[in-house]
């Protein structure tokens, strides 16, 4: 990638208005590729599939392996892309994430089953709210955010008697 951003940020929507969703996918998914230039392939192909809906299971298929990357900013890019794809194919690998070391990877793993409607990933959610003891904001808004999308009010309620004060506060 170029050391100008606003460079990269012209090639990528160049390449994004195209529709050149190959060369995107191909560095995204090159390790040996830098880190700046995957994540900008990451944001084109999302740019791609936003412009031609066509594209949805071909971005999702080849930035999936992605949620597994040693590179923690690619894992919470990749994250955010398949929230909001909402494919509920991805819900298993995301909920893995919110085990992962690193608090923006689990932000976006949040972000992304709250879109899910994950109802499965109640008790993570929760363990998650429990460790971050509102120590981080943004796990927080996340927690409130899944919370707000669970479809069973009564668990919810269950929550307001939780051991944990920052528990009770989310929910």
């Amino acid at each position: 990638g170029h050391a100008d951003r606003r460079i990269r940020y012209e090639s990528q929507w160049e390449l994004a208005r195209r529709g050149e969703l190959q060369p995107m996918v191909e560095i995204a998914i090159d390790a040996k590729s830098s880190s700046i230039a995957r994540l900008h392939s990451i944001w084109g192909a999302d740019q791609i599939d936003r412009l031609d809906g066509d594209q949805t299971v071909a971005t999702e298929s080849t930035l999936a392996p992605l949620l597994n990357d040693d590179d923690a900013s690619l894992r919470a890019a990749a994250a955010k892309v398949m929230g909001e794809r909402a494919n509920p194919a991805s819900a298993e690998q995301l909920l893995s994430l919110l085990d992962d070391d690193s608090p923006r990877v689990r932000y976006f793993a949040a972000m992304a089953l709250a879109k899910l409607r994950y109802g499965a990933a109640l008790p993570k959610i929760v363990r998650l709210l429990d460790e971050n003891n509102n120590q981080d904001p943004a796990i927080r808004h996340a927690g409130v955010m899944f919370l707000a999308s669970v479809k069973d009010k009564q668990r919810l309620v269950s929550l307001t008697n939780h051991k944990s004060v920052s528990v009770r506060r989310t929910a």
